[in-house]
């Protein structure tokens, strides 16, 4: 399991950073840390136009060769496109 710095940022909008921390603690030992520098932002910029953060994602996705991407938007990946698998949150509980 992977997450990007990306992700992270964005969750900081949304709650404390003390907050986002706990919530992965369960799997610390599972998931690893992807980066994302200048080059990736350009390349999401020219990917989209209109959804830069989900363009980010993929980015930064393919990039590390991810198997999938998990994520609530399926309709915003799909239309930026992608050759990775994107499924929703409830795909891990089943």
């Amino acid at each position: 399991m992977a997450i990007s710095t990306w992700t992270l940022k964005e969750l900081s909008k949304h709650v404390e950073p003390m907050q986002i921390m706990p919530f992965f603690e369960f799997a610390k030992k599972k998931i690893i840390t992807l980066k994302y520098d200048e080059k990736d932002i350009s390349a999401a910029r020219e990917r989209s136009k209109t959804n830069f953060d989900d363009a980010l994602h993929i980015v930064i996705a393919e990039k590390n060769k991810v198997d999938c991407i998990v994520t609530r938007n399926v309709n915003h990946f799909e239309e930026i496109g992608t050759n990775i698998t994107i499924k929703k949150p409830e795909w891990l509980f089943n």
